[in-house]
């Protein structure tokens, strides 16, 4: 059964988060928002039947948003790109990733960075890595009458984060290099 025309379901993530928001637009369509996948086991008992529904029902999703690489807030993620990724199902992703371009040989499923490098490798290969930094500094974007205002991180943030995310990967292809 579909959400009511303007609905916010919180979907059961245990510790991590995952959100649907499902809106009539000034469209008249429906108009889909995820935040987030919460853990591989969030996705199969409710996003995956959130997903469902919005296939069924003809509708898209129009803005994922990925907000951290930890992976009750990922891996969620990637268990709906490897089921539905092929499909070309949602408009946009908004995640925030550092730049390296390295080939992971075997990533681990315990390093939540290594799985941002897999989710930024599939959104780059499908021409959906936004050229743009998710920061506060972001106007606001409206989608269909809707307006979504950044309210983290902080340039000054994501700038960390990059630092983590590329001594992570450097390490990683020192790891790869070895093992080859």
């Amino acid at each position: 059964m579909l959400m009511s025309a303007n609905a916010l379901r919180v979907l059961q993530a245990l510790h991590g988060d995952a959100f649907h928001i499902r809106f009539l637009g000034e469209d008249r369509k429906y108009h889909n928002i995820f935040v987030d996948g919460g853990f591989v086991k969030t996705y199969r008992t409710s996003l995956q039947k959130e997903v469902r529904q919005i296939i069924n029902a003809g509708e898209r999703i129009d803005l994922f948003v990925i907000t951290h690489t930890d992976q009750d807030h990922i891996s969620g993620v990637l268990a709906f790109i490897q089921e539905y990724g092929a499909i070309d199902l949602v408009d946009r992703y908004w995640f925030n990733h550092a730049g390296l371009e390295v080939m992971l040989r075997n990533p681990s499923d315990k390093i939540s960075i290594q799985d941002g490098i897999k989710l930024r490798d599939y959104l780059k290969e499908k021409g959906k890595l936004v050229d743009f930094e998710i920061t506060t500094d972001v106007s606001p974007e409206n989608i269909s009458g809707v307006r979504l205002t950044v309210l983290s991180p902080t340039k000054s943030d994501l700038d960390e984060f990059r630092r983590i995310w590329d001594s992570e990967e450097m390490l990683q292809r020192s790891k790869d290099k070895i093992a080859s």
